[in-house]
């Protein structure tokens, strides 16, 4: 049983490194303005750390990009601002804005391009994701 436990403790930086999308698609759907239509999300993970486990290595991001174009109505542009906080806030502690920006668009539509560095901490809780109480218990 100890070599099993000290097999799942090899595996701890590899699920820490994790980000839970699922829970970062629910934060952009609880912030995002009524006024707003998102047209593509995108999370892409880079710069990579090999971390040996049983049966080889695997690699672990270090860094994720979360990446969300969309197009707000005409007259409600200044929603942009506070969607990118709200959502900042939501993300995981140490996540960046790497760019906030409105462009050109028709009379009707404004579109615009938020780009966020996420570094995976392992503590998802203001995304929603409870930690397990105890994992010594395993």
């Amino acid at each position: 049983t100890r070599q099993k436990l000290s097999q799942i403790q090899q595996w701890e930086p590899i699920i820490r490194g994790r980000l839970p999308c699922g829970a970062v698609l629910a934060a952009i759907e609880q912030t995002v303005p009524a006024d707003a239509v998102l047209e593509k999300i995108g999370i892409e993970s880079s710069r990579y750390q090999a971390l040996p486990v049983v049966g080889g290595t695997y690699r672990v991001p270090e860094s994720y990009t979360l990446s969300i174009q969309g197009s707000l109505k005409f007259g409600h542009a200044e929603e942009l601002e506070a969607f990118t906080n709200e959502l900042k806030k939501d993300l995981p502690a140490g996540s960046q804005v790497l760019r906030s920006k409105l462009l050109e668009g028709t009379e009707s539509l404004v579109p615009f391009h938020l780009v966020y560095s996420i570094r995976p901490a392992g503590n998802y809780s203001t995304l929603g994701v409870q930690r397990i109480a105890d994992p010594d218990r395993l």
